[in-house]
Order: structure tokens, then sequence, then C-alpha cells
């Protein structure tokens, strides 16, 4: 009896610190608005509490099985790896934060423009911004003070594609999905069709990066979509593309007369 009462509280004691851990992550965002709950960990803490945990509930179903209760004891087991699951492998390890450090692991800035057609996107309007008021933003990387060209990075590894799905956006290596869930694709192989290419610091990347670019403090990033563009195009667009970065990230003096709204928050 004692036995099982000591497994029982040990599993409550191991519980508790997981939900205390998740719930020290689902905090408000640098600019004060409540952050997405953003709660992962690392393979090796996922493991090591997950094995505890089964530890626990062994110790517990071998209590009842010394009292003759198979099935209590298997019913245990059960409903341990259910859990350890759960609440160590099926959620911590969601696959798109794999690789990610935690909130504030890092604070840098990147600048961006978005292109359709030659058209830039407008991602200054108050819905792609975190405010105080707003609905919740990521914790890991947003927009704010209504500069829709900057992207501020708050976790090691996070991506450029990650970034654009926290604001309702989408991209892979032939679409970009729009928070209107509009699909504009590549048509390949027509190469007179649209093509999506991703352009940083100046330097064409490879589609199968769309995914996995996790931009660097200072990045230029010019993310464009449509028909034959020629080098003189890209450049115009490449133009379009604000240098605030590095005055936010202050590595580099602010321009006389130049008002670059000041950061409303800590980011």
């Amino acid at each position: 009896m004692k036995s099982g009462m000591g497994a029982l509280v040990f599993l409550l004691l191991v519980s508790s610190a997981v939900w205390v851990s998740a719930h020290s992550d689902e905090k408000s965002s640098s600019c004060g608005a409540p952050a997405v709950w953003e709660f992962h960990k690392e393979l090796p803490e996922v493991a090591a509490e997950g094995l505890a945990f089964v530890a626990g509930v062994a110790i517990l179903a071998l209590g009842w099985m010394r009292k003759g209760k198979p099935l209590i004891a298997f019913g245990a087991l059960a409903a341990g790896v259910a859990l350890v699951f759960f609440l160590f492998i099926g959620y911590p390890l969601r696959p798109e934060l794999i690789g990610f450090g935690n909130a504030e692991s890092i604070h840098e800035h990147a600048d961006f423009a978005v292109f359709i057609d030659g058209r830039q996107l407008n991602f200054s309007q108050e819905k792609y911004m975190t405010l105080e008021t707003g609905v919740p933003k990521s914790g890991l990387v947003d927009l704010h003070d209504g500069v829709g060209t900057v992207m501020h990075k708050h976790a090691t590894g996070v991506t450029f594609a990650y970034f654009l799905k926290t604001i309702g956006w989408k991209l892979n290596e032939s679409c970009i999905v729009s928070d209107r869930n509009e699909s504009f694709c590549t048509s390949h192989p027509d190469p007179n069709d649209a093509h999506l290419e991703l352009y940083v610091n100046g330097r064409k990347l490879q589609n199968f990066m769309m995914g996995s670019y996790s931009p660097q403090d200072g990045d230029r990033i010019l993310l464009t979509l449509g028909a034959y563009q020629s080098e003189g195009e890209i450049k115009r667009q490449e133009g379009s593309i604000t240098n605030y970065s590095c005055i936010y990230s202050e590595k580099c003096p602010v321009p006389a007369g130049f008002d670059l709204p000041a950061e409303s928050c800590n980011s």
C-alpha cells in the first residue's frame, strides 16, 4: 500500500512539474500581448522525463500485480504509455518547433519584402502586429510598432516560413498561401509562368530551403513570385527592402532626419 501511494505521489509530482514547465513558456510576448503556447523541449529532456514517468507507472503497476490485481496493473501501464505520448512526446515535440530555441533565447531583426506579380504585400496592417490589446501572437517571432518590413526574432532557429505562419500565411517550395487561404504557386515546367524565388542579401536560395531558412541578424530578404522576372525587376524589388533591422539591433546609427518608430517594448 505504501509503495503504491509513494508511486502515485511521485507521478503527481512529475506531472505537476511538466505542467509548470509548460506554462512557464506561456507568457506574454515582448510587447505585452499574450503569446501563443509554444512550449517545446529538446529530445534528451523529453526522453528523461518520459522514462521517469514510465518508471513511476511501473512501480505502481508492480504493487498491484503483487496484490493479485493484474487487470489494474496492465490498465495503469496502458494509461501511463498514453500519458507519456501526450505529455512528453505528442505535444512538447511539435515537429515544426524542433530545432527552435526557447522564447527570448536570442534577439535579432531582419528586413523583408514579399512580392506577388510585381506588387509588394503590405504587412504593416494592424492584424499582423503584436499589440498590447491585440490577439495572441507568437512568443518566438513577431512584428510590431506598425512596421511590417522588420521581423523580430526572439528564438534561435526560427525560420522565415514559420514567421509567415505566425501571421496567417504559409510558405513551401512551390507556393505562398495568404491569410485568406488564397494560393499563389509556381507553374513549372513552363519557364514563362510563375516562379517562386527567395533571395537573401542578394543571393538566390534553392527552393528546397524555403522551409528551413532561418534569418540572421541584419538579413535582407526578398520573397517573390511572378512570371519571368528580369534581373532588373529583381533589383527593383530588392531596392524596396528597408534597412531598419540594423537600427533596431543598434548596429548602425539612425540617419539624420529619419523617424523610426521607437520600439514600444523590449524586443
